[in-house]
């Protein structure tokens, strides 16, 4: 099994409302909400590599592999815009920007 690509950022909560899980910044008041499908693709990478999670991705849902990948890239990217996740390879505080 391969290291976590991503971890929750500091003082981030996640919580599953009404079939939507919700991810909520307690310092920055940001909040994003996912469907079951994205929920799932942020839990695979936050216990899988990149790569192992795209593979477990693709032998659950019939989407080409290029499509699965865009997919994948735009969430982590919106949500670690967001500040709600981070590398888990950074050390941690890394992620702090302290012009806000």
């Amino acid at each position: 099994m391969t290291a976590p690509a991503f971890q929750l950022a500091e003082g981030v909560l996640g919580r599953d409302v009404q079939g939507l899980r919700i991810y909520v910044h307690l310092d920055r008041e940001r909040y994003f909400g996912l469907d079951p499908v994205a929920a799932q693709m942020v839990d695979l990478v936050l216990s899988l590599s990149v790569a192992d999670a795209l593979d477990d991705l693709q032998r659950r849902y019939e989407v080409t592999a290029q499509r699965l990948e865009t997919d994948l890239e735009a969430l982590l990217s919106s949500m670690t815009a967001a500040g709600l996740l981070r590398d888990a390879q950074r050390t941690p505080g890394a992620d702090v920007d302290v012009a806000e």
